[in-house]
């Protein structure tokens, strides 16, 4: 029990850390970072599934290239309450592919639930900042 809590403290961390390098990039828009890091978050699964799932699983994670992609496209061109969603959607991919479902042999389990956590802070927190910023205001740096 203690080791999942470090795991998701870990995850919490990370997030933190992620939050904030991304609102201090000089070289990429807050935005921009964000939508970014939703799509390498689907690439980590495919590399965990090159590594340990098989042709199957590599194509099954594959599947989440265009879906995150398409969230972070929507999210910066059309509102970035999609990015935000796209972090939220990620938990239940952790959750029910990774952890309690048929893929919880492709990613280790440490990162599952670390990368629980980081999705749930990262989606919610940028939930709440997106939600409370009208479409024309700019998202702080």
């Amino acid at each position: 029990m203690m080791l999942y809590l470090a795991w998701l403290l870990l995850g919490a961390v990370l997030a933190a850390l992620f939050i904030a390098v991304g609102h201090r990039a000089k070289f990429l828009d807050f935005k921009i970072s964000m939508a970014i890091g939703l799509v390498v978050a689907a690439l980590i699964y495919v590399g965990f599934a090159l590594a340990w799932g098989g042709p199957q699983w590599v194509l099954i994670e594959a599947l989440g290239i265009p879906l995150y992609g398409a969230m972070a496209w929507l999210g910066l061109r059309k509102s970035p309450i999609w990015i935000a969603v796209g972090w939220l959607l990620h938990m239940p991919w952790d959750l029910f592919v990774h952890y309690i479902g048929p893929g919880f042999h492709v990613a280790p389990e440490w990162y599952m639930f670390a990368c629980f956590s980081f999705d749930l802070i990262v989606g919610g927190y940028l939930l709440i900042l997106f939600l409370q910023k009208s479409p024309t205001e700019s998202i702080p740096s």
